[in-house]
């Protein structure tokens, strides 16, 4: 998935930043704009490092997601592969919608990354 690819999926789910973490180059590369996402705690603390990258991808099942919180934000990590992780954060959504959303994202993810 290329980063024009990846730019066309923030805007079609609404979502202003995301950040892709690739554990095997050491890699962060993020894609948007973080301006409206405050506070920045869930982007220091899943993507500060290469360390904290490689735990996160740890931490998600391949073809799967997790979901952080803090305050109004919401970030959901998609692992479309093996090594990578990508974190979409947006303003947070009530329960129920936003479960079925990160449902719906992480299934565009896995379709688009293949």
């Amino acid at each position: 998935m290329t980063k024009d690819s990846i730019q066309m999926l923030l805007a079609e789910v609404q979502v202003p930043f995301a950040i892709v973490g690739n554990v095997s180059t050491c890699e962060v590369e993020h894609i948007g704009d973080s301006s409206s996402i405050e506070p920045k705690g869930l982007i220091k603390a899943l993507f500060y490092d290469a360390h904290a990258v490689s735990a996160l991808s740890d931490s998600v099942e391949e073809h799967s997601h997790r979901t952080w919180n803090q305050g109004q934000i919401v970030c959901v990590v998609c692992k479309p592969e093996q090594g990578t992780v990508i974190g979409f954060f947006r303003k947070r959504l009530a329960p129920i919608e936003q479960f079925n959303w990160a449902e719906e994202l992480c299934k565009k993810v896995n379709a688009a990354w293949k």
